[in-house]
């Protein structure tokens, strides 16, 4: 049996209308000779009571309790509303489905409640059914310890539970519906020249969404990497558009030597001055300090005299107080953002930095910071800066009027 993965997000299952659709596309999966194996997120959309938001608010007295298996088990339940609702509408239109918990679908994992990750997949249980012609609708997001403890997989871990049936079902691909044609050179909302891309490497799509795309989380990405299950992003309410294929067989256009540009909003630069005599000690305790009290560090530059990295802003009053009760001299920059041009096309190629930072700056942009890898240049600028800055480093590289 030729089995795909498909795999819808919050927004596609969170109307009636809108399972509708996904229905339809399933069916469709179905009589086409393909057979769906479906994951499906919690119910998205305002002020919706079963969202993972908004379950997690019900506990919000007792977030930092430490109780994290009971909160694990609370996160879950939008899931399982997802899978039934979905499961439910296949059968009313004469389709056999049944949804799947991620205990019944075999989903294990370690103990990491809140971040857990997959050992194995008992795949027995859902073959059974698939044989019989059942599709099955799994819960997302969630898996299970040996000793039966429900947990979650963290932020995007409902793609993560796709590539991972993928893989251990050997099923063909991938397919997942968002509310976007796919993979876009910039967020449309920001730059409505942006276009779609037919097809984009592992390597590049994961830096896209570490320096800010959100179509994709970059735990789901490196999996489907490491285990090479190609990927393929769709639109459910644009169903005749092809997507985005994402594998490691697509190669690199040169025409440009960036693909897409990606963005960070919302994040504080922070300034540590280091005393002359400042050994690696001073700075690792800095890092350790930080990160115990669960502050991320982003866009790091290390010198001498001092230290230089962002914050997300919902986290710098925390970041300051601690560099305060360390006694550490430290200014900071708030309500910045962070660009980035992506493109495996820079690789070895001359004059990319210069062309970025010269588009920047005809437009009257201050950089207050920049770095820059094997296929990313990245620029901090100020969050009024940041449409400005998205749109000249598309026209630059990718083309379109601003």
């Amino acid at each position: 049996m030729d089995l795909i993965i498909q795999k819808f997000g919050g927004t596609s299952v969170a109307r009636p209308s809108f399972r509708s659709q996904v229905v339809e596309k399933i069916i469709k999966t179905k009589e086409e000779g393909l057979f769906p194996l479906v994951v499906v997120s919690a119910l998205r959309y305002d002020r919706c009571p079963y969202s993972t938001d908004a379950l997690l608010k019900l506990a919000e007295d007792f977030i930092d309790s430490g109780d994290l298996r009971e909160i694990d088990l609370l996160s879950s339940c939008g899931e399982l509303i997802a899978c039934a609702l979905v499961a439910m509408h296949l059968t009313k239109c004469g389709h056999q489905a049944r949804s799947f918990s991620a205990f019944q679908a075999g989903i294990i994992t370690d103990e990491r409640f809140g971040k857990a990750c997959i050992k194995r997949i008992d795949t027995q249980f859902l073959n059974h059914w698939i044989n019989k012609g059942v599709i099955p609708v799994v819960a997302g997001f969630q898996g299970v310890t040996e000793t039966g403890d429900i947990t979650t997989l963290g932020r995007g871990g409902s793609d993560i539970t796709a590539v991972a049936l993928c893989h251990a079902f050997k099923a063909r691909n991938v397919e997942f519906y968002k509310e976007v044609d796919g993979i876009m050179t910039a967020d449309p909302y920001i730059v409505p020249s942006s276009v779609k891309l037919d097809k984009i490497s592992y390597e590049e799509v994961g830096e896209m969404t570490c320096c800010g795309s959100r179509v994709l989380e970059s735990s789901s990405i490196e999996m489907a990497r490491r285990l090479d299950v190609p990927l393929v992003v769709k639109n459910t309410f644009n169903p005749d558009n092809r997507g985005t294929s994402i594998n490691e067989k697509n190669t690199v256009c040169f025409t440009s030597p960036v693909t897409a540009i990606a963005h960070i909003s919302n994040v504080a630069q922070i300034h540590i001055e280091l005393p002359v005599e400042t050994n690696g000690g001073k700075i690792e305790e800095i890092f350790n300090a930080l990160s115990f009290n669960g502050v991320s560090l982003d866009f790091i530059a290390l010198n001498p005299n001092d230290l230089i990295f962002i914050v997300d802003m919902k986290l710098l009053e925390k970041a300051t107080t601690v560099l305060k009760e360390m006694n550490c001299s430290f200014s900071f920059v708030p309500n910045c953002s962070k660009v980035s041009a992506v493109g495996a096309g820079m690789r070895g190629m001359p004059g990319v930095m210069n062309r970025a930072f010269s588009a920047l700056r005809k437009e009257g942009i201050k950089v207050l910071c920049s770095t820059d890898s094997h296929i990313t240049i990245a620029f901090l600028v100020h969050s009024y800066d940041e449409k400005k800055s998205i749109e000249a480093l598309h026209k630059e590289f990718i083309g379109g009027e601003k």
